[in-house]
């Protein structure tokens, strides 16, 4: 799964977020982009930003979209904002079923991602039901803005939550960022289905499986330097951090995401070190015990003692980590250390 990307930009998403609602609170209105600080909002997950967001959603919908004619609500500009501003309108307590059922009977969009998304908005509009027939999940990450469409189509649900919930992949602006909050409502449903106690918020969190990360003590809280660069002990801005840390036992796990951009084998051997990353670790825990409470640090630096296993993140599409130069890494470092592609996280 994906939570590990949640992690990476949550911190980014949370600064939008409120720069963005200020914006709209002085000049309301409806904008191409009017599902940005709502989306962003959510992610992030504060309770007054989200506060600020339902709010939002709620005004934008009751204020322009409900009053669109039947003809104009999947025209991409609309379909693109409505889609995700409706699930947030939901959440703040305004039922949308009505307007899903208007989207599901709209004329079909020209737009192959809006007809994939309008698919979407009719399965909220009715009931839920399982599939008839379970999809299977395909490997990796998706390649291409066809492969997206292709798994929209095939893929279960949570593995195109997922997916989706992608912030810094190129097709994160329209592609995906639209079907966040429909697929993340329709894997809510789906769970609750299942008799799982999960909300939206708690998918937003910690992506399709949050019962597969319950106890997460740190998330990035500073931008990632490029992972080729050699970090400045003087220079906390040039330090790698961790993506995330979370609990492991008595222990810990933290996680090095290396990002989309990352599009090279993972070597270290003679004259090639492409782990240089790990190399001031004490740097990188600086930063996590600068961003937390004293009782927070407090604990990780307790499961630091009892062990820390250090996992590598990477997109298997455009890179490879040979489990011999995995091994030598390990080796050199001290380290106990793990590579796994970013959708098995």
């Amino acid at each position: 799964m994906c939570w590990v990307n949640l992690c990476s930009t949550r911190y980014r998403l949370r600064a939008s977020a409120s720069v963005l609602l200020s914006d709209w609170e002085e000049d309301p209105g409806l904008r191409p982009n009017s599902l940005q600080p709502v989306l962003h909002a959510l992610i992030a997950g504060d309770a007054p930003l989200v506060k600020r967001a339902l709010a939002l959603a709620d005004r934008l919908i009751s204020t322009y979209f409900e009053g669109f004619d039947d003809a104009d609500l999947t025209a991409p500009a609309a379909l693109s904002n409505i889609a995700g501003l409706s699930i947030a309108a939901h959440l703040a307590g305004k039922n949308q079923s009505a307007l899903w059922k208007r989207i599901a009977a709209a004329p079909v969009p020209r737009d192959a991602t809006m007809r994939a998304l309008q698919v979407v908005i009719a399965r909220l509009a009715q009931p839920y039901a399982p599939p008839a027939e379970a999809p299977r999940a395909k490997k990796h990450f998706i390649r291409s803005q066809s492969d997206w469409l292709w798994r929209l189509g095939h893929s279960p649900v949570p593995q195109i939550f997922d997916l989706s919930a992608s912030p810094d992949h190129s097709l994160w602006p329209y592609d995906l960022s639209s079907f966040v909050l429909p697929l993340g409502y329709e894997r809510h449903r789906q769970l609750q289905a299942e008799g799982h106690k999960v909300s939206l918020m708690d998918l937003l969190q910690r992506g399709a499986h949050p019962e597969r990360h319950p106890h997460v003590l740190y998330e990035r809280s500073h931008p990632r330097p490029p992972t080729v660069s050699r970090p400045d002990p003087k220079d906390p801005s040039t330090w790698f951090g961790f993506d995330a840390v979370e609990a492991d036992g008595k222990g810990l796990r933290a996680y090095h995401y290396l990002g989309f951009g990352f599009q090279a084998p993972l070597l270290f051997r003679e004259g090639l070190d492409a782990f240089g990353f790990l190399g001031q670790l004490d740097d990188d825990w600086q930063l996590v015990h600068e961003a937390l409470s004293a009782e927070a640090w407090r604990d990780i630096d307790q499961r630091r003692e009892a062990g820390c296993t250090h996992v590598i993140v990477y997109d298997a599409n455009e890179a490879t980590v040979p489990k011999k130069d995995l091994a030598r890494a390990a080796d050199h470092f001290g380290l106990k250390l793990e590579a796994v592609d970013l959708t098995e996280v």
